[in-house]
């Protein structure tokens, strides 16, 4: 995983997504972060599929790229996609 904040990239951790936000665990020199990351600042999600590496998961709000990700599998990823598209579906339309 990469996340950007400013200048400084990250690249240990792992992505949990719950009902009504993901939840971002960094791990950086031995600390673990946890950043909460609710569906409703997440404007837009692509894919990128490289030859040598496989799917990259992009996650932006508005122009900002937030987190890439590696997924392990396509199954995986289909499996994050349709629950991030139903989540942030709900999401919005509780909050208007």
């Amino acid at each position: 995983m990469e996340y950007f904040d400013g200048e400084k990239s990250t690249y240990h951790g792992s992505l949990v997504a719950t009902t009504h936000r993901l939840f971002l665990n960094l791990e950086d020199n031995d600390l673990v972060c946890v950043e909460e990351i609710s569906f409703e600042n997440i404007t837009r999600v692509t894919v990128e599929e490289l030859l040598l590496v496989g799917h990259i998961l992009h996650i932006w709000q508005d122009d900002k790229l937030l987190i890439s990700i590696k997924s392990i599998s396509e199954g995986k990823l289909d499996k994050f996609l349709e629950f991030f598209i139903k989540q942030s579906t709900a999401s919005s339309r509780y909050c208007k």
